[in-house]
């Protein structure tokens, strides 16, 4: 009985003491601020690729875009050009370029010449243009390389008029023009048109009036500058000139033409020309005669062939 009582008592002393050892009071609990503590600010170089614009185009692909814009506008461009010789324009359409390039040969004497000229359409309105005569290969076995450009300016006032100025430059020796003139065209009706005003005046600015594509015309007229000889120093030139449509991708073309050196009518010199041309869109070829004094027809009849290549 005794044991049982002292086993009781000390059953309920443990107890007891247990209850003292888990029972805390609140004042002795420290709880942590569940708040995350700020990371420290980031002061060095930006990462890679911070600074950039999701949403900006890729340089590449503008260039791409661009180029892509180009090759469709210059198609279109050269697709709407009419083929229809007496239907296209004064003036180049805006950036098109126009490479011709013909070869004149005459008879009396023997040559055959290169002739370049290069256009290109800065507006609808404005055309530029680089003339160069590549040389020439004469019946006395010598080729006489070309020496002279012309540099040319076309402004569309209306469809239908221009005005030019053309700047013939030899290098070597040193002599240059101007020549000035007013292109014009009148449509009588869908297969007939009228051409005048091209080249109308020209003065000497420097030595002599020298000739793009005829370099030996221009070894002449040095010789003659340096012996003295006196020199034309202005000439008025009428031209008249009529296309007339033969189907929509052929037309003939002609021109005759008076030249009077110092505006001396009476020492005119009296000019022909006839083409037969072939039209595209793209690429022009032609086939032509020329006479730049009809009195002399035998030694100066030219056969020209020529071609057109628009890009």
């Amino acid at each position: 009985m005794r044991l049982l009582t002292a086993t009781l008592i000390l059953a309920a002393s443990s107890y007891a003491y247990a209850q003292d050892e888990i029972e805390l009071d609140d004042d002795d609990i420290e709880l942590g601020d569940d708040t995350p503590e700020e990371a420290p600010a980031y002061d060095g170089p930006p990462p890679s690729g911070s600074e950039e614009d999701p949403s900006a185009p890729k340089l590449a692909d503008d260039k791409k875009r661009e180029k892509e814009e180009a090759v469709i506008k210059a198609k279109t461009v050269i697709e709407s050009y009419p083929t229809k010789y007496i239907d296209r324009p004064l003036t180049l359409p805006s950036q098109m370029v126009e490479v011709e390039f013909h070869t004149p040969l005459t008879f009396n004497p023997w040559s055959v010449g290169a002739n370049l000229k290069l256009d290109y359409g800065i507006t609808e309105k404005v055309e530029v243009g680089l003339l160069y005569g590549m040389g020439t290969y004469h019946k006395d076995s010598k080729f006489e390389a070309g020496k002279a450009v012309g540099i040319q300016t076309r402004v569309g006032i209306t469809e239908d008029i221009s005005v030019e100025a053309t700047i013939p430059m030899l290098f070597d020796p040193f002599a240059m023009s101007l020549t000035i003139g007013a292109p014009m065209r009148f449509r009588l009706n869908d297969k007939l048109a009228l051409y005048l005003g091209h080249d109308l005046l020209s003065f000497k600015i420097s030595k002599f009036m020298p000739l793009v594509f005829d370099p030996v015309g221009n070894a002449g007229l040095a010789t003659q500058a340096d012996i003295g000889t006196a020199l034309p120093s202005s000439a008025l030139t009428l031209n008249l000139g009529a296309g007339y449509q033969l189907t929509n991708s052929s037309a003939l073309r002609g021109q005759i033409s008076v030249y009077a050196p110092e505006f001396d009518i009476d020492a005119s010199l009296y000019g022909l020309s006839l083409d037969y041309l072939s039209t595209g869109q793209r690429f022009d070829w032609y086939l032509g005669l020329r006479s730049l004094d009809l009195e002399n027809i035998d030694s100066n009849l030219t056969l020209l062939v020529g071609l057109h290549w628009r890009i």
